[in-house]
């Protein structure tokens, strides 16, 4: 995972916000996570910086590992939903990419890759069982669309979505 520290913030796109603010916010999801406010921070504050209608920055990328291992720590009561995303961030990679990119900077950076890679892995195996121990259909109905993404099938996920 990119160290909340490292300067390479900076070198990602964000739909709203600045890159090097990026390492704060998420921060603060992190202290917010297994509160009353995770899901307000999560949605309100963290997510607008990756995710907008659908679509993704690179800065997803950065971010997914961290959503990945918040889940297989197994603090949140929102693991379906940071599920669903990381997969949503992948059906995207898979077929149309990144919606723009800031000028200077890398749709797809090679050293965010390799994390990112894995926690694609890690989540097929958490988002398995997210949905075998989630009783509300309605509530992991999304993961189960976008798990198809999780194992490479982006067509599929998309179909569902």
């Amino acid at each position: 995972m990119l160290p909340l520290d490292d300067e390479r913030w900076s070198l990602l796109t964000t739909f709203f916000g600045e890159p090097q603010d990026l390492p704060r916010v998420l921060e603060d999801w992190l202290a917010s996570v297994g509160f009353d406010q995770e899901e307000e921070v999560y949605a309100r504050h963290l997510c607008p910086f990756l995710m907008h209608q659908a679509t993704i920055v690179n800065a997803a990328f950065a971010v997914a590992p961290w959503l990945v291992e918040v889940c297989r720590k197994g603090e949140t009561r929102h693991r379906i939903e940071y599920l669903t995303d990381v997969g949503l961030i992948e059906a995207n990679r898979l077929t149309s990419g990144v919606k723009f990119a800031r000028e200077g900077t890398e749709a797809f950076p090679d050293w965010l890759m390799p994390d990112y890679l894995q926690a694609i892995g890690d989540s097929r195996f958490l988002a398995d069982d997210a949905i075998d121990e989630e009783p509300d259909e309605e509530r992991k109905r999304g993961l189960v669309a976008m798990r198809a993404a999780l194992y490479g099938d982006a067509a599929l996920a998309w179909a569902r979505w």
